[in-house]
């Protein structure tokens, strides 16, 4: 009987930003980092001077703030990196000159900010949904999770105790809601 998974071969592995509430109407929120990183030299498999692109959607029922968003890098293969945050995508641009470094490659955005649109949804994954980035173990077909989000409607004063809470919400705002105070 196989107890857990594993795989023997190399992969670039993404490091979530993590689990997410929302309320509808919040205001943006800032997720944690996102992390790209190679396990193996070569995981990043471009090795060329013409620019990748790498393209997570926002997902049904949420949106980015176009006006923040950064990304960096280390190793030593990767020679330029940008992003571009539009309300419906993220978009990484860089370049992997190939694997002629010694240190293996990481991506990290960071700064994104996220807030729930309409209606309550989830949970729902954040994952590539695009572009012409060439990595072994993360392409569009192997769905690797980069965040997880659901949204809620938020919690009524004097509602039940068992009201979920959404990310945005302060210690003095759960106090109310349960007690029923406004």
């Amino acid at each position: 009987m196989l107890a857990a998974n594993s795989n023997s071969f190399a992969q670039v592995n993404v490091t979530s930003a993590g689990n997410y509430n929302f309320c509808i109407n919040d205001a943006y929120t800032v997720i944690s980092n996102i992390v790209i990183s190679e396990t193996a030299s070569g995981d990043f498999a471009d090795n060329s001077t013409s620019p990748k692109t790498y393209i997570l959607a926002a997902p049904s029922n949420f949106q980015f703030d176009p006006d923040f968003g950064s990304v960096s890098n280390s190793g030593d293969d990767i020679t330029f990196i940008d992003i571009a945050v539009q309300t419906n995508q993220i978009r990484v641009i860089y370049v992997d000159e190939g694997n002629n470094g010694t240190q293996l490659e990481s991506i990290t955005i960071s700064d994104i900010r996220v807030k729930p649109i309409n209606t309550a949804t989830g949970p729902i994954d954040l994952v590539r949904t695009g572009g012409t980035a060439n990595q072994l173990g993360n392409a569009i077909a192997d769905i690797q999770e980069h965040a997880t989000f659901q949204s809620f409607a938020a919690p009524v004063a004097g509602t039940a105790e068992n009201t979920t809470i959404c990310q945005t919400e302060t210690a003095y705002d759960l106090f109310n809601a349960l007690s029923g105070e406004q």
